[in-house]
């Protein structure tokens, strides 16, 4: 079994999201991630994640931050109009 592939198809498959952005990020960190494993150290070293990874992970952040706002917006536009 490959993890890794197993996430990406049932993202693509699966999850809705309100970005695109946010599914490209989080797709890119998948990708970076894998990569950090296959590159993994032997058992007594440091694992550290890559800069990639690490940029990813703060594009992520930021696309669902981006999108929780959007989100929010369109609730409360939704909320006054019933008001």
């Amino acid at each position: 079994m490959k993890p890794f592939l197993q996430i990406r198809k049932a993202i693509k498959r699966n999850a809705s999201f309100e970005s695109d952005d946010v599914r490209s990020s989080l797709l890119n960190l998948l990708d970076s991630l894998e990569q950090d494993v296959a590159d993994a150290p032997e058992i007594d070293e440091v694992f550290e994640f890559s800069s990639d990874t690490e940029r990813y992970a703060e594009e992520l952040k930021e696309n669902l931050r981006i999108s929780d706002e959007a989100t929010d917006k369109v609730s409360e536009e939704a909320e006054d109009e019933d008001d």
